[in-house]
């Protein structure tokens, strides 16, 4: 992964100077994911740190199936968004941890979650 475009989202639209991206993180929220998914090539995966979490994400941490069913409908705009452009939307939860060390341990634990 290297930098190729520097994008000062201060005074430029990273949504006109991007795309074929394969992986967006999205640190933004809901407000963002429609220029998200823009950028992103057909098979990329949106990974949102503070969008709306989904069934997907309900099932890896193990909710109940009844929990499931209420993250399925508060994702399903992200999720169908996603499908209709042939691309992957991904709910994170990032853990709000004093040390480092659990920071990285929540973050690189989802990670392997969602590539699984």
């Amino acid at each position: 992964m290297g930098v190729t475009t520097f994008v000062d989202y201060k005074t430029q639209d990273y949504a006109t100077m991007l795309s074929g991206m394969d992986y967006v993180l999205d640190t933004v929220g809901d407000r963002e994911i429609g220029k998200e998914m823009g950028i992103l090539k057909r098979g990329g995966i949106l990974v949102s740190l503070r969008g709306t979490p989904n069934g997907a994400f309900a099932r890896r941490i193990g909710l109940p199936w009844y929990k499931r069913l209420l993250f399925d409908a508060a994702g399903m705009r992200n999720d169908r968004l996603g499908h209709r452009r042939g691309q992957r939307y991904a709910f994170i939860f990032v853990c709000a941890a004093a040390a480092r060390m659990a920071r990285r341990y929540c973050i690189s634990a989802e990670r392997s979650r969602i590539n699984s």
